[in-house]
């Protein structure tokens, strides 16, 4: 029996059992109370909190003697063991099956019972100091009867909660704060009517940050509506605001809005700045989302105005970053880059880990635009360390999506395309629509550029429809920041396909949208090149000139690389179709060095072979030949089809020797898809356990590692595995 108990994990047998109940049968009634406490404890006792707790049980008249008697009943029997931890002394059951069979016996009435009287009795132990234990004390109060002490039950529970707020444990935390709600909504003659309001703040601003807003939603509501019933004008505009930022999550940007404005009316009217620069400031960042700068910038203003008169260093920061976001989208640059320097530098100095997160992913979306790289990696670095220091699904996924676009725009598609499906199927269960069509058109466009057609239109197809993008009324607002890249993959897409007509229209819509918004930067990259590409394939001059003349106007504005790069690409086109081979060559040239100082290669490598055209028709066909065979080596490599085999038939027209084509080493031919599911079997997972993780069928998984096997060789998993390893895919 006792080898038995050996056998950790096992469930006991009905034999154990009946041995273990006929050796307790025979225990003194102190020796079997004193089991019970230390059994339901849990975890090791300290000696004056099991002296409380026996004291308080039913255990009659149990003095210190008595205590010690009992304790050396139990440690004779081989139940109890006994030793010192940090200086005190502790019990402990002998083996976790044994205290699996106490607790059985004990029965859950009882058992609850004894919860309450542990959570007292360490309270009363540690004194003064108990608040240091409050999660250990609040462990017991939730598993203790409701019913008993729910008052005193409620505070053990808030106070944990706190602190495991304070561990940045926001799921336990949660948890804590929402058996204590229950506790104050089924007890509410017991519980402190105070505690409910407290209660429902705190899961508010929890839930928000675990990004579950319509739970958030929900106790922003009662919040709100307890504070309207005691008339209390701050209470009800910080759960105006609360809500306002919660809809804001989940992108009901008009719904945001009006919660805001409720909020600002109560701010007013109770006079409180701070509360009311914060409004200001969140409904400035609405309605920048919703395209209308102009009024955005008057809320934010004030805003600004009040943290100036208020001198109060987070609120300046908050300032200064939603005037960062601002010009980041529409410029002018250096206003921008002015506005992220004082919103890093106060962000970080008021401590708000959660505001320096939203300076610093700013400011790397800035750096991106502008193609300062040194920057950009900093403050991405800065603002994922940050995201992951606060444990926040929401701020890991928008942290990822500017490396996705980093590793689109400078060549690493196998990552964007492994980090991009990941980060797809977050933004889906997040409830994120708008930055969903955002992933979607990074991953996708990295699909199209390599030639896998199907996936990039369903990928296109699904941004096209979350973002609502057609539906979009220019006399209503939307959500800029996921229709307009909605509009730019459906215009790219069209242009991939031949359909030229009706991708200009298609982007002359969007350059609408732009107009009415303000917000230029979205243009320049890759709506203005993807309507000039359409424009040069039907040698339509007037509209290539027209995006050469706005890409030219915005990229100053933004101070932006790529979009000069452009300008100098169509500048060549023009040229060489008015027959200046000189003046398009010099211009290419320019495009080139300027794309590839970024770097941008897929772009750079693409100006090369129209470089290669223009040096053919000027008769140079060998210094053509070299740039065709540069173009071609960079494309093979990112695995770019189509514009490869684009290279491969300039070279054949010139009776140019092609090279072989390169053979991948490795993994590198694979599909993203296909390299997510090679990196979760080199985690040695099965495909039904790689469907569940991806959200497909195992079937599926057995269809894509076919498809793996076939194109890299292989026909064992386990030597698949090997080479994912190998490369370090598994990491």
């Amino acid at each position: 029996v006792w080898v038995g108990w050996q056998l950790e994990g096992l469930t006991l047998p009905h034999s154990v059992r009946d041995v273990l109940r006929a050796r307790l049968d025979r225990l003194s009634p102190n020796a079997r109370g004193i089991a019970d406490l230390v059994a339901v404890t849990g975890t090791a006792v300290v000696h004056e909190v099991l002296r409380l707790a026996a004291t308080d049980d039913v255990i009659a008249a149990l003095d210190e003697a008595a205590l010690l008697a009992a304790l050396e009943e139990l440690r004779a029997h081989g139940i109890v063991v006994e030793q010192v931890e940090y200086g005190a002394i502790t019990y402990n059951v002998a083996h976790p099956m044994l205290r699996q069979a106490l607790t059985d016996l004990v029965g859950l009435a009882r058992e609850r019972s004894l919860h309450a009287t542990i959570a007292m009795a360490i309270e009363s132990a540690h004194g003064a100091r108990a608040e240091r234990f409050a999660e250990q004390i609040a462990a017991h109060w939730r598993l203790a009867d409701p019913a008993v002490n729910a008052r005193v039950a409620v505070r053990w529970l808030l106070l944990a909660g706190r602190q495991a707020m304070e561990r940045l444990a926001r799921r336990e935390a949660a948890g804590v704060f929402r058996a204590a709600l229950d506790r104050a909504d089924a007890y509410p003659d017991v519980v402190d009517a105070e505690m409910v309001p407290v209660l429902l703040d705190e899961l508010a601003r929890l839930y928000r940050r675990l990004g579950e807003y319509h739970q958030a939603i929900a106790m922003c509501v009662r919040a709100r509506d307890l504070a309207i019933a005691r008339h209390d004008d701050i209470g009800v505009a910080i759960a105006e605001r609360r809500l306002g930022l919660a809809n804001e999550g989940l992108g009901r940007r008009a719904e945001a809005i009006a919660h805001f404005d409720a909020g600002i009316a109560r701010a007013l009217n109770a006079g409180d700045t701070m509360l009311l620069a914060r409004l200001r400031l969140a409904k400035g960042d609405s309605l920048q989302a919703l395209g209308q700068p102009v009024d955005a910038r008057r809320e934010i203003a004030q805003a600004l105005d009040l943290a100036e008169q208020r001198g109060d260093v987070e609120l300046l920061a908050r300032a200064h970053r939603s005037l960062l976001k601002l010009h980041t989208w529409s410029g002018p640059a250096h206003r921008a880059w002015a506005h992220a320097r004082s919103a890093v530098e106060l962000a970080e100095q008021s401590g708000a880990r959660n505001l320096a997160w939203s300076a610093h992913w700013t400011a790397a979306v800035l750096s991106g635009f502008t193609s300062n790289l040194t920057a950009l990696q900093h403050h991405l670095a800065r603002a994922t360390a940050l995201a992951d220091e606060l444990h926040s699904p929401l701020l890991q996924l928008r942290t990822l999506e500017i490396a996705i676009e980093f590793y689109s725009g400078t060549g690493d598609w196998d990552r964007a395309l492994v980090e991009g499906e990941r980060a797809v199927v977050s933004a889906r269960a997040l409830d994120q629509t708008t930055l969903l069509a955002r992933l979607l058109y990074w991953v996708g466009s990295v699909y199209l550029h390599r030639g896998e057609s199907t996936e990039a239109q369903r990928l296109f197809d699904e941004a096209w429809s979350v973002s609502g993008a057609g539906a979009v009324d220019l006399q209503q607002p939307f959500e800029v920041h996921g229709v307009l890249p909605a509009l730019s993959a459906r215009v790219m897409w069209l242009g991939a396909v031949g359909d030229h007509a009706r991708a200009i229209a298609l982007g002359r819509e969007a350059l609408a949208v732009a107009d009415r918004t303000g917000y230029v930067a979205w243009a320049v990259y890759r709506l203005l090149p993807s309507i000039a590409e359409s424009a040069a394939a039907l040698d339509d001059r007037t509209t290539l000139e027209e995006m050469r003349q706005r890409l030219a106007r915005d990229s100053a504005l933004l101070a932006h690389t790529v979009g000069r790069g452009w300008v100098s690409l169509v500048d060549g086109e023009l040229a060489h179709r008015a027959g200046s081979l000189d003046a398009a060559i010099s211009a290419l040239q320019l495009a080139i060095s300027t794309l590839e100082s970024v770097p941008f290669p897929f772009d750079a490598a693409r100006a090369r072979v129209r470089l290669a055209r223009v040096l053919q028709a000027h008769g140079d066909t060998d210094e053509a030949t070299r740039e065709a065979r540069a173009a071609l080596h960079v494309l093979e490599g990112l695995g770019a089809k189509p514009a490869a085999d684009d290279a491969r038939s300039l070279l054949r027209a010139m009776g140019a020797r092609l090279p072989v084509k390169r053979v991948a080493p490795g993994l590198d031919g694979l599909t993203g898809r296909e390299l997510e599911i090679v990196r979760l079997v080199s985690r040695r997972l099965s495909n039904k356990e790689i469907g569940v993780h991806l959200d497909i069928s195992a079937r599926t998984v057995g269809t894509h590692l076919a498809n793996v096997f076939d194109k890299i060789g292989i026909r064992d998993r386990t030597a698949l595995g090997d080479l994912a390893r190998e490369q370090g895919l598994h990491r």
